[in-house]
Formats: structure tokens, C-alpha cells, sequence
């Protein structure tokens, strides 16, 4: 928890022996961040994605990229705002050097629906897909 009682974002890094290499918290947006998925890419560099809000909206899917030394490369908010929320909950990163992520998004009253995105190595989404069932809450 962060001094304004927010939940960061934290990422470590283990060498192959199990020793520490470096340690990275409060990583990217403000706000509560919820991270649900880390993917590695080839290049040392790993996505880290899940959720995160702010008071008095529903909660942003978020996805960062932070190099290999942890450095945070970029951050952006894929869908969510005002009255839909959105998060992510399993991703994979791809050959291309980006990132395939999938998760839920809906008024959490409802509707929730199932949405996918593909997005690329320096933070733009390629595409995205979202699907449903009217009345029934549908994930990814």
C-alpha cells in the first residue's frame, strides 16, 4: 500500500540461482493497481497487466512494459472508464514482441462480457475483440 492507502504495483526479478537481482514497486499509473499477469518476452523484458482505479470510477485494464533491468518502459489503459470497468486476468507474450491479453469487461452490475487485445511492443493496440451473452457474465 502506498501513503495514500492505493495498492501499487510491484515486480521482482530472481536470477537462476534465486537471489534477488532487483526489486520495482509503485510502478506506473496512480490509483489502486491490481497486477494479475506477467508474461516474459524474448528480449528480457516483461508485460505486467491486470487493473487499477481511481475514486469514483470503476476500474481501467492496464498493461505495462518494464525492461529487463525493471526500468518501467510504458504504461497504458486499455479499456474502462466512468461506468465500465475492465480487467485483465492471463496474457502471453508474443514472437512480434508484443502482447496477446485477455479479460473481463462490463458495468459489473449487469452485463460483464469477455474481451481479448492484441497489443505491440511499444504500448499501441493492434486489435481487440470483445463478446457476450446478453444477461450472463461471460469471461475470457
Amino acid at each position: 500500500d502506498s501513503s495514500s492507502g492505493d495498492r501499487d504495483a510491484a515486480i521482482v526479478k530472481f536470477g537462476p540461482d534465486g537471489d534477488l537481482v532487483w526489486a520495482r514497486a509503485a510502478l506506473g499509473a496512480d490509483g489502486g493497481q491490481r497486477p494479475h499477469v506477467v508474461a516474459a518476452a524474448e528480449d528480457g523484458s516483461a508485460f505486467v497487466a491486470g487493473h487499477h482505479g481511481l475514486p469514483d470510477t470503476a476500474e481501467a485494464a492496464l498493461v505495462m512494459r518494464v525492461a529487463a533491468d525493471g526500468t518501467l518502459l510504458w504504461q497504458r489503459a486499455l479499456v474502462g472508464n466512468g461506468d465500465v470497468g475492465a480487467s485483465i486476468f492471463s496474457g502471453m507474450a508474443d514472437p512480434s514482441g508484443g502482447v496477446v491479453l485477455a479479460g473481463t469487461v462490463g458495468d459489473y452490475q449487469d452485463e460483464v462480457d469477455a474481451f481479448i487485445v492484441k497489443v505491440d511492443a511499444s504500448g499501441e493496440i493492434v486489435w481487440q475483440r470483445s463478446w457476450g451473452v446478453p444477461g450472463s457474465p461471460d469471461r475470457a
